[in-house]
C-alpha cells in the first residue's frame, strides 16, 4: 500500500518545502489543500480515510502547516474531531516549521545537558521560540522567555542591515 501524506494547508497555495520534505522522507504521494480552515475540513479528511479502510491507515498521514501557528492548530483540532475509532490516522501540526525547528533545537540540547531541574532561556517569542519553551517545560526545564526591545536592536551593530525590527 502507498505512502500518502494528506497536506493541510492554511496558506493559499500548499507549502512546496513541506512537500519536497516529504517526498525526500520517502512517501510515495503527497495530496496537498491550500486555505483549509476548520470549516472546510471535513470533506478532505473523510475523503481520506474512509477509503482506506483502518488498516490502511497506517500509510496515511495528515501534515497540518501554513504560516500562521493559530490558524494551523485550529485546523488540527477540528481534523482530530473528526477521527475516531478505528478511523484514527496519524496527524503532525507544524506550522511556520515551528514544531519541527523546536524539536530539532530541543533534541541537539538535551544530547548536552540534562534538562530535568535545569533553568533556560529562550530569547524570541516568535513561534519556534514559543514551542521551544514549551518543550524545554516538558522536559523538566525551568523556562525564561525573552525578546529584545526595539529600541535595544535599532544600532546597526546589533542587527543585519535591512531587517525590520516588529514593534
Amino acid at each position: 500500500m502507498k505512502k500518502i501524506l494528506i497536506q493541510l494547508d492554511t496558506d493559499q497555495h500548499p507549502s512546496a518545502f513541506d512537500a519536497i520534505a516529504a517526498y525526500d522522507a520517502d512517501v510515495d504521494a503527497v495530496m496537498g489543500y491550500g486555505e483549509i480552515t476548520p470549516d472546510n475540513l471535513t470533506d478532505v479528511v473523510q475523503g481520506a480515510i474512509f477509503p482506506r479502510g483502518p488498516d490502511g491507515l497506517a500509510n496515511t498521514v495528515f501534515w497540518v502547516g501554513g504560516s500562521k501557528v493559530r490558524d494551523g492548530e485550529a485546523v488540527f483540532e477540528a481534523a482530530q474531531k473528526l477521527f475516531f475509532k478505528p478511523f484514527k490516522p496519524s496527524i503532525m501540526l507544524d506550522s511556520d516549521g515551528s514544531n519541527t525547528t523546536a524539536a530539532a533545537a530541543v533534541a541537539k540540547v538535551r544530547d548536552a545537558v540534562e534538562l530535568k531541574g535545569v533553568r533556560a532561556a529562550v530569547i524570541g517569542v516568535g513561534p519556534v521560540g514559543i514551542r521551544t519553551a514549551e518543550l524545554l517545560r516538558r522536559e523538566g526545564a525551568e523556562v525564561t522567555m525573552f525578546t529584545f526591545p526595539p529600541d535595544v536592536m535599532e544600532g546597526k551593530h546589533r542587527r543585519a542591515s535591512g531587517i525590520p525590527v516588529a514593534e
